[in-house]
Order: structure tokens, then sequence, then C-alpha cells
């Protein structure tokens, strides 16, 4: 069962797909929240392009990208929302994002780098463990197999959590829970005296 402004999204996109949209969709109203919700500005977007006789050229690249990556990645996300399905998801996104002009892939590639947690290697071996596919899961556990078999590199001897690692002979990656934070947002919190919420 699809709430209103769910089956609002999925009627207004078929509408616009199929290039035939009822009168009634231009003038029916999005439902109203009491917060923002991204399902909502979207619902709100496509509803404001059936009202206008002469669009922008942006409303037109936004107007397309809503029923050709947002909506079915939402639909696939709403249908398969497990943590093992994120990468999929992010894959997903990737994909049907390749429609839009090369100017506007420059921001949302940075965008989706940023934001890729579920394809941090940890979190895609998580997820390719339950891959329908017997010989992707197959390889995937002769990977986890031989990452267990290599020890991390810890100091047994550290007298403080800080020496448990040598940074000067790993490669470090940032940790994926601060991706989306600037350096001046981590520099903050690295000053709150141990009192920061991340």
């Amino acid at each position: 069962m699809l709430s209103k402004d769910q089956q609002y999204l999925l009627d207004i996109s078929y509408a616009l797909t199929s290039g035939s949209s009822p009168e009634y969709l231009s003038v029916r109203e999005p439902v109203r929240f009491p917060h923002s919700r991204w399902l909502t500005t979207a619902n709100r977007d496509l509803r404001l392009y059936l009202s206008f006789e002469n669009p922008t050229d942006e409303h037109k690249i936004l107007v397309y990208f809503i029923p050709k990556s947002y909506m079915p990645v939402w639909v696939h996300i709403k249908k398969v929302r497990y943590f093992t399905n994120g990468p999929e998801h992010v894959f997903e996104v990737i994909n049907s994002s390749r429609l839009l002009p090369e100017n506007l892939l420059k921001v949302i590639d940075s965008v989706i780098q940023r934001n890729a947690l579920f394809v941090n290697p940890e979190n895609l071996l998580l997820s390719i463990i339950v891959d329908k596919r017997d010989q992707i899961r197959e390889l995937d556990f002769k990977i986890i197999i031989k990452a267990k078999s290599q020890p991390q590199n810890i100091n047994i001897l550290a007298t403080d959590c800080i020496e448990m690692i040598n940074s000067n002979t790993i490669t470090l990656l940032p940790p994926p829970l601060l991706r989306r934070f600037t350096n001046q947002e981590i520099w903050s919190k690295v000053q709150s005296c141990g009192t920061a919420v991340l």
C-alpha cells in the first residue's frame, strides 16, 4: 500500500514518461507534511513542471532526472532495504545518473563519492556474501578468508589506544562516518574535548 505522496510520485512520473499527463495531475496538490521530505520535493517539482507553459532548461533537466533516476532508485530502496543492499543502491544511483549532462555529472559524482559509505571495502564484502550469483559469493568468500588470514598490524605493546596502529606504515583512508564532514567540521569535533557527537 502506497502513501498518498508515494502514489502521486508514481502517477506523475508515469504520466511524464509516457508523454501524456492528465489535467488532474497538474492541479492536484501533493500531500503537505510538517517536515522536509525529498519525496514531497520531487512531487512538487513535477507538478510545477506540468503547470508551466515554458519551463526553464534547468527545470527540464530536473524533471527528466526524477522519473529516470530518483524515482526508480527510491522505489528499489523501499522494496529492498537491507544494509547488504546498500552497494546495489549506490550502483543503481551511479548508473541511472549517467543520463544527465556532463556538467551535472561532475557535481553528482562528487556527491556520490562523499556519500558512498556502502561501497567501503568492508561493507561491499558484507553485501557480496549474500549476492544471488554463486560464483560471486564464492569469490567474496575467498577474499574474506584472505583478509582474515592477514592479521592487522596492531601494536600489542601500545600504552594508549592511539599507539595501536602505525600511521606511517599503513594505507590510510578516512573513516567512513567522517567522510561527510569538512576538515573544519572534523577539527571542531577534535576541539570539543571529547563531547562531539558524530
